[in-house]
């Protein structure tokens, strides 16, 4: 299956509900191919119970992010890169890496605040970082 493109396509996924410490309810759905959360709303605990018990249209609040990678499987890669000097300063190891390390078709994560993002080694500093890109689930 190639991504949602067209109003009535199907995706296989998952759905969330949850109470937020604020009182509300969360609904989350997600694509199990990418793994991405496409939907996310909110609503209150007295929308959603008028809204389980029968009484349809209940307003929510939300937002739609990815759909252009529902139905596509997620590939992430680890990556490594030297940086000529000795630096511990994120933000600016995290510019290096968008200025320096950006592939074609791939998504750069220059998220560096795990214990092994940053290593200081001969030579310079190692960054272990990430990248992902999404491609067309081939089904058989």
């Amino acid at each position: 299956m190639e991504s949602l493109k067209r109003e009535g396509d199907n995706f296989k996924g998952s759905i969330t509900i949850g109470r937020c410490n604020h009182g509300y309810i969360n609904i989350r759905l997600r694509d199990k191919a990418s793994r991405g959360e496409f939907v996310d709303v909110r609503m209150s605990a007295e929308d959603f119970a008028n809204c389980i018990t029968g009484l349809a249209e209940q307003d929510v609040v939300g937002s739609v992010k990815g759909l252009e990678y529902v139905g596509k499987n997620r590939v992430t890669e680890a990556r490594q890169a030297l940086y000529p000097g000795k630096s511990y300063d994120k933000v600016m190891l995290a510019q290096w890496l968008r200025d320096n390390k950006q592939e074609d078709g791939w998504i750069l994560s220059t998220y560096l605040n795990s214990q092994s993002s940053i290593q200081s080694v001969d030579g310079g500093t190692q960054l272990n970082y990430s990248v992902t890109k999404y491609v067309d689930n081939v089904e058989k």
